[in-house]
């Protein structure tokens, strides 16, 4: 094997290591960024949807990805979002029923008034690991 083969092996080795963890992107329309967390078996990735205090509910998108085990857990009944140290449980889950591989859809919680400073919201079971997911709001 060649050098430069080697070293084409090696670089891709470590960017798909570097890939690998909690990852933040670019804002949502919300103004809010998209973060994935891949810890376990499942990558679940949030995005901020309407969060505003004229809103009927704010909406979270989920995208559940995994390749080894069926995503049977309801997100309704393993998510919550914390806010200025209050819990609220989902209204709803909008998206793919249990099952499968790939899911997506929407979390739906009670608007929070007053508008808290920061939000943290909490997913668990999905591939035996709690993830947390963070935001700062304007």
């Amino acid at each position: 094997m060649s050098r430069i083969a080697i070293v084409f092996f090696l670089m891709s080795l470590i960017l798909s290591f570097a890939a690998c963890g909690d990852s933040e992107d670019t804002p949502s329309d919300s103004g809010l960024a998209k973060q994935t967390r891949e810890a376990g078996e499942v990558s679940v990735s949030v995005i901020p949807q309407e969060l505003g205090e004229d809103e009927s509910s704010w909406n979270f998108e989920v995208v559940l990805n995994t390749h080894t085990v069926e995503l049977v857990q309801d997100p309704a009944q393993v998510s919550v979002l914390v806010a200025d140290g209050q819990e609220y449980l989902p209204l709803a889950w909008e998206g793919d029923p249990p099952g499968g591989h790939h899911r997506e859809g929407t979390l739906k919680f009670p608007p929070v008034s007053p508008r808290p400073d920061s939000l943290q919201l909490i997913i668990r079971e999905f591939g035996g690991v709690e993830r947390s997911f963070g935001w700062t709001l304007e």
